[in-house]
């Protein structure tokens, strides 16, 4: 089990990098002040927003899993 949490979260990091240090060179050779570049960064604003709800939400709910978990281990103890 240790392997696959560490694989995923190795995985996970390594894919979420190449994916935003990928995007990010598109601002490169754009100055903020050209019009390509308010749009480039008009586009990149939504997305970047969109995918941190998207994180947001994954790590509540993975705490909401965890916090779950922890009170149903706690009342078997105390049942046991």
């Amino acid at each position: 089990m240790r392997d696959r949490v560490l694989f995923l979260v190795t995985f996970g990091s390594a894919l979420g990098c190449a994916w935003w240090a990928a995007s990010s060179s598109r601002f490169r050779p754009s100055s903020c002040a050209s019009a390509d570049g308010a749009r480039l960064w008009a586009d990149y604003v939504v997305t970047w927003t969109a995918w941190n709800h998207v994180r947001t939400i994954g790590g509540l709910a993975a705490a909401a899993a965890l916090i779950m978990a922890l009170l149903q281990s706690a009342r078997a103890g105390a049942g046991a």
